[in-house]
């Protein structure tokens, strides 16, 4: 590469440097480009692009919160349209497709989308929300959750193989038909869905 000021020779140095980001610091190793002749610093738009995503990563490793792959995964697990997974975690229509898309989600929703990626807690989800998503799907996250099944089958949606088994949720229904959260505690019920299909 020439540099843009004098078109001679350029230069890459990389800084360890204290990045400001959201009201907080991050530190990270950043390229510039030097022109020789000049010195001036400058950046292409590849290396600009590289630093906001060392960036970004850095913000959600922090926060432990899901990359734009982690979540398009859970929703393709799911069989589920943009639009609908909106749905599901009562997010605006188009929220979900811009998490998707990589954009750093509001502090308020940071939670909802790790437990998004957790297994055990999108049972709960699922069983909460189950009016909001087809009964197809209800179905075969039941048969994968019990172990019917290794991989996760939603009709006319990619087959995804399963993780290890994990336990159904306690019985929402029945906690908030009851409203006594210690009785259901102890009781350990496993939350069946074919007891909500009825209902859906």
């Amino acid at each position: 590469m020439k540099s843009p000021y004098t078109g001679g020779k350029v230069e890459i140095i990389t800084e360890r440097q204290s990045v400001p980001f959201k009201g907080e610091t991050f530190e990270m190793d950043v390229e510039t480009l030097v022109c020789v002749d000049s010195k001036k610093r400058f950046t292409t738009g590849e290396m600009d692009d590289k630093f906001v995503d060392t960036l970004h990563s850095l913000w959600r490793e922090r926060y432990k919160v899901p990359t734009a792959q982690q979540l398009k995964a859970a929703r393709e697990k799911l069989g589920l349209s943009l639009r609908r997974m909106s749905t599901l975690l009562g997010l605006g229509i188009n929220q979900y497709r811009h998490y998707e898309a990589g954009k750093l989600p509001k502090p308020s929703h940071q939670l909802l989308l790790r437990l998004l990626v957790n297994e055990g807690a999108l049972s709960y989800i699922l069983a909460l929300q189950c009016d909001k998503v087809p009964k197809k799907t209800l179905k075969a996250w039941e048969s994968y959750i019990h172990g019917e099944k290794s991989i996760i089958e939603v009709e006319h949606t990619p087959k995804v193989n399963r993780k290890p088994l994990i336990k159904t949720p306690v019985h929402e229904e029945e906690y908030y038909r009851s409203n006594n959260y210690k009785d259901i505690i102890e009781a350990g019920t496993s939350l069946e869905y074919s007891e909500l299909y009825s209902a859906a």
